[in-house]
């Protein structure tokens, strides 16, 4: 191309006095198309030479890691042959994990004819028919009914106690982590918030996210101001704090009060330390109530057992327990 361009320069220039107008310009014409494909080759050429060093660069990089490789000799590939078990035993193991998960008239079935339960379910048996040393359980209860994942928690604890396999268990239901396990990472967006076992993350919460996470129904947290041992909601409702707590901790002039609802009592008899409240919303869940009413700035629920009929918009009173009060940092959430 770069010849022919050359030619039809020399052409132009030796033969223009004799060339019309209109054949000046078709020459023209095809010198600056031919000039543009070698400018668009010439840039093809670089990318490629481009691409010719990183594959090179890749290469000299895949040699260095095989170099690196650690092969086993055969006689230690051999220490890691599989465990071949007689047909007894496998049966044997198998329909002890069905009768566990409750899978013993779905074994002949195919997988696309099981529900979404049942599918997890036989997951979690191919875990336990293998006898690990280590379980990594993914959620494996969501997809089961409300009776069944209490069943199914219980047989987990069970086989857990049984296997004496260390497990770690991944949810986002905090019943099935206090309920099951013996030390509980909570995580927030990838980071660990508190490590810990379940009654010293429920009973000392590291931050409020903790503190509202684990629980049911979630702790109370306001926003208070405090001076000389008072605490004061945003309503002009005050607290007096035991003197303990003044020795103990170097509270701020603002901070986070949290109050976890089984620590609210609401009753109709006034008493000393008592406010007066008026009940938004009564959920009664049989043996107790959760009880909703305004205090503080906030929607305060709390926990109270049924000793009498509570109803929407009755007046009554609620007690704070001022023993089991929690403080946090308002700027940066921490436990004070």
């Amino acid at each position: 191309l770069k010849e022919k361009h050359e030619q039809l320069k020399t052409k132009y220039f030796e033969t223009q006095s004799s060339l019309t107008n209109e054949q000046k310009n078709d020459l023209s014409k095809e010198a600056s198309v031919l000039h543009d494909q070698i400018e668009t080759l010439e840039r093809k050429q670089t990318l490629l030479v481009k691409l010719d060093e990183r594959i090179e660069n890749l290469n000299k990089k895949l040699d260095k890691e095989k170099e690196d490789i650690k092969y086993l000799s055969t006689h230690e590939v051999s220490k890691y042959t599989y465990r071949k078990l007689n047909k007894e035993e496998i049966k044997e193991r198998v329909l002890n994990a069905a009768s566990i998960l409750q899978l013993e008239e779905y074994l002949k079935r195919k997988p696309g004819a099981l529900s979404g339960g049942q599918r997890q379910r036989v997951a979690l048996g191919r875990a336990i028919v293998r006898n690990s040393r280590l379980f990594l359980m993914d959620e494996p209860l969501s997809n089961l009914d409300a009776k069944l994942r209490v069943q199914m928690r219980a047989e987990i604890i069970k086989l857990h106690d049984e296997l004496k396999a260390t497990t770690i268990y991944v949810t986002h239901d905090q019943t099935e982590a206090m309920t099951m396990a013996s030390r509980i990472v909570v995580m927030n967006k990838g980071y660990i918030q508190q490590i810990g076992t379940p009654i010293e993350v429920y009973n000392k919460p590291a931050n409020t996210f903790v503190a509202s996470f684990i629980g049911a129904p979630a702790m109370n947290l306001l926003n208070v101001t405090y001076k000389d041992g008072v605490i004061t909601f945003s309503d002009g409702n005050t607290l007096t704090l035991p003197k303990h707590y003044l020795e103990e901790k170097d509270l701020p002039e603002e901070f986070i009060l949290g109050i976890r609802p089984e620590n609210i009592k609401t009753t109709f008899k006034e008493d000393k330390d008592c406010y007066p409240v008026e009940i938004q919303v009564a959920e009664l869940l049989g043996r107790e109530y959760y009880v909703h009413t305004l205090f503080g700035g906030i929607d305060l629920v709390s926990n109270t057992e049924v000793n009498e009929k509570l109803s929407m918009h009755d007046k009554c009173f609620i007690k704070i327990d001022k023993e089991k009060l929690h403080f946090f940092n308002k700027d940066t959430q921490m436990r004070i």
